[in-house]
């Protein structure tokens, strides 16, 4: 059936067959962050421990083969268990990484908040080891020299 038929939209349905297994990354792969930069793909994804870990390849394919580089380990009991959701931005000639994670021995999910590293030093390396895990935070408003926001 066609996806549109007399110009209606009609549903997207899986293919029969077998499930899809991700050819990259095939255990511990959920919440895939890539990120492309100097010629070299970078690949980090959820754990589940207190630990995160990158692959770096030139292609695609390669990411599948490639060995797990861990970047950050963490054992302090307000935030070392249950990392997920991974994510890498380079802003201002650094490389930041946000993720999420939980507290030591709590039930899941009530302690999980994100949190954010930074390349030590300057870093044109995503796999660079990281440092100063801190609680992300919004940025506040700022307010005039009166008070009144």
């Amino acid at each position: 059936m066609h996806a549109l038929s007399a110009g209606v939209a009609q549903p997207a349905s899986a293919a029969p067959g077998l499930p899809y297994a991700n050819p990259i990354k095939s255990q511990k792969g959920a919440d895939p962050w890539l990120e492309y930069y100097n010629g070299n793909y970078y690949l980090i994804t959820t754990t589940f421990t207190n630990k995160l870990l990158m692959r770096k390849s030139p292609t695609l394919a390669g990411l599948a083969t490639a060995p797990s580089v861990q970047v950050w380990e963490d054992s302090t009991s307000s935030r070392g268990t249950n990392f997920w959701a991974p994510e890498i931005h380079f802003i201002d000639n650094r490389w930041y990484l946000y993720y999420s994670g939980a507290q030591v021995g709590a039930p899941c999910c009530d302690t999980q908040r994100t949190h954010v590293l930074e390349s030590a030093g300057w870093s044109t390396s995503v796999a660079a080891r990281y440092s100063t895990s801190t609680p992300a935070a919004p940025p506040t408003a700022p307010t005039s020299s009166s008070g009144r926001g």
